[in-house]
């Protein structure tokens, strides 16, 4: 599939609204109508997911039923999505356990595994690391979603996505009504809203024409609208479709972009600096949040020159816990460490994707 810039722009904003709610003072960091924007950027990451991966793993389908076995189609994705999301998910995980960094490091394993979502939801715990849960929700979302594309007959995927899309709202209205005191937005169940529209969007386009979808997806947004509104009634019934407004709106707006907005919205997601940020955009999800760890490692435990530089400078320890300048700190580590991280490890192992399409050129 095309890399389309427009998209990488969505990502740009979406990881900002993540990078905001978490870093930004209490009073304004977003949170509304009792929605945090750092939920609403990691829905649109969701719906954004469903949309691309339906989309590669539907034309790989289309074209392996007459060329090439699923069944590679399937292998060669999960290879992919190695070199992609790995590499540097398990090199920030063990720099977290050589800077001993606690309490992430007891909770490693969950973390090596995919499962922290389900620590999070086990524990209740809020540490370093714990922006992670949405990587565990993503790959357990790869580890079926395949199977689903590749080998669900042609005639019911359709059906298969809409019964995923209403699990998502059921399975909170079940929790909340049984007062079970668990958070079904932290497991994979309880997103399938966000995947399943971005994939019914991603199956539409490949039935309907440009015209069609963007009428449908007009109808997609104000019903979005509507059923966000509605779940400001705090009635669990209504509640439970927050997120699914919030994926409907989004998937209008990465259909839309998808095809290319114009305009003001259009240079707002096409500029030079928002395609570069969406480019980066997992680098700086997985990385802002280790950035503090980071830096207090720097600052009171580094055995390199500079160590406890504001100690020996006789700068009061209160200044190392100034906002303002913890605030600078995360944003310079992050920006840098995303940007490097980019060009000399995740782009060139990135590359190697080459060597693995979908569809091998021989059975073209």
């Amino acid at each position: 599939m095309k890399r389309l810039s427009q998209l990488d722009g969505l990502r740009a904003y979406a990881v900002g609204a993540v990078v905001w709610f978490h870093w930004a003072p209490e009073a304004i960091n977003g949170t509304f109508c009792g929605t945090s924007v750092g939920a609403i950027g990691v829905e649109v990451f969701f719906v954004l997911s469903g949309f691309l991966i339906t989309g590669i793993l539907l034309d790989a389908r289309f074209k392996s039923d007459e060329t090439a076995n699923r069944g590679v189609v399937m292998r060669q994705f999960y290879i992919r999505r190695f070199l992609r999301i790995f590499p540097l998910y398990y090199a920030v995980l063990l720099l977290m356990i050589l800077l001993d960094v606690q309490p992430f490091r007891e909770a490693w394993l969950w973390h090596a595994t995919y499962f922290q979502n389900v620590y999070q939801e086990l524990t209740t715990r809020s540490i370093w690391g714990s922006h992670l849960w949405s990587l565990a929700v993503e790959e357990q979302f790869y580890l079926f979603w395949p199977l689903l594309m590749l080998f669900t007959p042609k005639r019911h995927l359709l059906a298969v996505m809409l019964s995923c899309i209403a699990l998502a709202p059921l399975s909170k209205i079940i929790v909340w009504s049984s007062s079970l005191g668990i958070d079904p937005a932290l497991l994979t169940i309880g997103t399938l809203d966000c995947f399943g529209i971005g994939a019914v969007l991603a199956i539409l386009a490949r039935q309907m024409m440009p015209e069609q979808m963007t009428k449908l997806c007009k109808w997609f947004f104000f019903v979005g609208v509507a059923l966000f509104i509605l779940a400001q009634t705090n009635l669990i019934g209504f509640m439970a479709f927050r997120q699914t407004g919030v994926a409907l709106v989004s998937g209008a707006l990465i259909w839309r972009a998808s095809i290319g907005f114009t305009g003001l919205p259009g240079f707002l997601l096409q500029n030079r600096l928002a395609v570069y940020i969406g480019t980066i955009s997992y680098g700086i999800y997985v990385i802002h949040g280790m950035s503090m760890p980071i830096w207090l490692w720097f600052y009171y435990s580094a055995p390199i020159p500079g160590y406890r530089i504001f100690e020996r400078l006789g700068i009061p320890d209160d200044f190392s816990k100034n906002y303002w300048l913890l605030l600078a700190v995360k944003f310079s580590l992050t920006a840098l460490l995303s940007v490097l991280s980019w060009h000399f490890f995740e782009k060139p192992i990135n590359s190697l994707k080459r060597r693995f399409p979908y569809i091998p050129k021989s059975g073209k």
